[in-house]
Formats: C-alpha cells, structure tokens, sequence
C-alpha cells in the first residue's frame, strides 16, 4: 500500500503582526512561547512525519525565525499575505504530499484530532483534496485542523488571482470546491461557541488559566481533559466570552 510513505507535515503559520495581541505568538504561558506549546503538542501526533514554521521573510519576522532553530524546527520564509504560496513552501522544502495547516492562534491544536484526519487522508489519498473541521463548526474555536493535498495547492495557486483569495484560502475552496472532494470533520456535539483560540488579552487570560491547570497532570492534554474542566469550572469562559461571535 504506497500510501504507507506518503508523508503529511504540518505548517505552522505565525507571524509577529498582530494588531490586536502584537507578538502574540512569543507570549509565553508557564514559560513556554506559544509556538512552543503548539510544537509540542503536534510532535505528540503519531501521524505528523514533520513540523515547518512557515513564517513571512520580512525582517520584523526574524524573532520567529530565532525561535523556530530554537525549537529545531524547519522554517519556510515567504509572503506575509500569500499564504498559498507558504503552504506550498512547507510542502517543497519537507517534499509531502499533504500539509496540515495550523495557525498560530490555535495552542490547544489537538494532535488526536490531526491523527484522525491524516488517517483519512491516508486510506484513499486521491479521495478528498482538502478535509477539515471548519466549513462546518463544531469544533471549540482555536481547534481548526484543515489538511491540502499537494494537488489542491498547486490549483489554488493557479486559480486564485487577488491577494486577498491567497490570505482566504479556506473560504475559496468552501465556497467553490466540489463538495464530495472535501471531508468535513464533525464534533458530537456543537462547541463552536467554546473560544480557545488566541486574540485579545482575555484569551491569553483563559488559555494560561487552562494549561497552568492541565498540564500538572499532563503537558500535552487532549480536547476532552479541556472539556472536563471547563464542564467543571464553567464560569471561566466568562473570561473571554465578549470576544465569542457566531462563526459560520
């Protein structure tokens, strides 16, 4: 079965422009940067083959260059706005044929979560050309878990025209994509308005709280250790609650 060797990297895509949070990537929660803590949790996914920063190459991005030899990650530098053309730098430099897409703002990615889709990926690899979990929310906010094939890529980066599609990604294949070539990932119940994703200062206020707790019992706690002690301490969501919005 040849799709035993076809490698699948994740990208990491980060950059130190933040209007609302400004390097909000090189925050640290109990010491550890938040690209740390994201690098952690992915090298636990048994089915991730590797691990690229892909980072704009501008100068004011040279902290994150220092931070991704640090953590002994490969690192890909190109446009800050096209991330088309970084995604597919991670797939070059690392020679995959798939990579999952994680944005910095998401530090409880959830590497049982990226097993599972690379596990789909993998049984028939010319079955989807994108699966993921955000066309239709389910999933905690700060959770998004999106795998592109190779071949995908290569047709975004012919078909889309406008800075602003190349940022977008996702929603060009949403909205254009046949919908029996994605492979859409649903949660058991709805918890898109659960928000651990990474914006505003209340976030990091939140996302400190949780991981300062968890991580006593285990650095790379999983989504339902989360849900447990949210389910137990629920008035901690009101941390950030007047950043929630109705994503669709």
């Amino acid at each position: 079965n040849s799709s035993k060797f076809l490698k699948v990297v994740a990208a990491i895509q980060a950059r130190m422009g933040s209007t609302r949070l400004p390097g909000k990537v090189l925050k640290k929660i109990c010491g550890k940067t938040i690209i740390e803590i994201i690098a952690e949790r992915l090298r636990s996914a048994k089915r991730l083959d590797d691990i690229v920063l892909a980072i704009p190459s501008n100068k004011a991005n040279d902290p994150l260059a220092q931070e991704g030899q640090r953590l002994h990650l490969k690192v890909f530098r190109g446009s800050e706005i096209d991330i088309v053309s970084r995604l597919q730098g991670a797939l070059e430099l690392t020679g995959a044929s798939a990579v999952v897409r994680v944005t910095a703002d998401c530090p409880f990615i959830d590497p049982d979560t990226i097993d599972h889709v690379i596990a789909v990926f993998k049984k028939n690899p010319r079955r989807y050309d994108y699966l993921g979990n955000v066309f239709q929310r389910t999933y905690p906010d700060g959770l998004d878990t999106e795998i592109f094939t190779a071949s995908i890529l290569k047709e975004l980066a012919h078909r889309l025209k406008t800075p602003l599609e190349r940022e977008l990604l996702s929603t060009y294949v949403n909205s254009n994509w046949p919908p029996q070539k994605i492979y859409n990932l649903q949660f058991k119940k709805d918890l898109s308005r659960v928000r651990l994703t990474l914006d505003y200062p209340e976030d990091l206020e939140l996302l400190s709280l949780i991981y300062t707790e968890l991580s006593k019992i285990s650095p790379i706690f999983k989504l339902n250790s989360i849900l447990d002690f949210i389910a137990k301490n629920p008035s901690i969501l009101r941390i950030n609650e007047k950043w929630i919005t109705d994503r669709t």
